[in-house]
């Protein structure tokens, strides 16, 4: 981690490399084998930058990265004897959802009062840019086109999937009252 400060502006900058695995040696869950955890983040950097304008106001700003974390997904599907589609997976967390980002910023007013209690009004916007990160990954309905299909149209044994967000933009508005 990295911190600076020139004058009244102020901010650090901090990156993470780690790795984090699972494995059950019974067998029970992906035949014993070593498999990434849901949240194997290979790669994080966070941002934080401040600058006080005065001693009324001041401005702060958070940018966040992390790649995606890890999921089960379906590999293929097939169509049972009793004509019922079933799933079939090869391993756990075999899939890695979307890289995360987001920036928030958040802007104070304090206003002193005189017998030394303080009101600070706050506005603050989370996800600024409105990213949609992956919150989950399901299957969709239909299929993918098959590529080694003679004329690409059949159904293959890919399913598709969709991927859904949360949280797009959230503006927030708060008062605290110190004293």
């Amino acid at each position: 981690m990295a911190k600076k400060s020139f004058g009244k502006t102020s901010g650090w900058a901090g990156y993470t490399l780690s790795w984090a695995n699972r494995r059950f040696p019974n067998g029970e869950i992906n035949q014993g084998k070593v498999y990434p955890a849901k949240y194997d983040n290979r790669h994080k950097f966070n941002a934080v930058l401040m600058h006080t304008f005065n001693r009324k106001f001041d401005l702060n700003i958070s940018w966040i990265y992390a790649t995606g974390n890890w999921t089960t997904l379906p590999e293929e599907d097939f169509i049972d004897m009793k004509d019922q589609r079933q799933q079939y997976v090869y391993q756990r967390n075999n899939y890695k959802m979307p890289n995360y980002q987001r920036l928030d910023l958040s802007f104070n007013y304090y206003r002193h009062k005189k017998n030394g209690r303080m009101g600070i009004w706050n506005f603050s916007v989370y996800n600024a840019y409105a990213h949609h990160n992956s919150f989950i990954i399901l299957p969709a309905e239909g299929y993918l086109p098959n590529p080694d299909s003679p004329d690409g149209y059949p159904m293959s044994s890919y399913p598709a999937f969709q991927s859904y967000s949360i949280f797009p933009v959230i503006p927030s508005f708060s008062y605290t009252y110190k004293f």
